[in-house]
């Protein structure tokens, strides 16, 4: 899957291979910069934080560790 684009998601099960087609909001990043601006004016809390951002970051390499091996599918 893609991240940030409007490419579809390819959705493979026992049962079918399916493209679904999600589309982002138009500013799908504004909301998480708005708590991180609220969080350094002190006006509201900011939900990430270094050990949410280090978990994303595995979460990620993991997801993305066959494909830079080269197996992909």
């Amino acid at each position: 899957m893609e991240i940030f684009t409007d490419a579809p998601l390819r959705l493979v099960t026992a049962e079918r291979d399916e493209l679904l087609s999600i589309a982002n909001p138009a500013h799908v990043q504004q909301p998480f910069i708005q708590s991180i601006v609220d969080e350094l004016t002190g006006v509201g809390r900011c939900p990430g934080d270094p050990l949410s951002a280090a978990r994303a970051s595995w979460a990620a390499d993991e997801i993305l560790a066959g494909y830079r091996r080269g197996n992909t599918p």
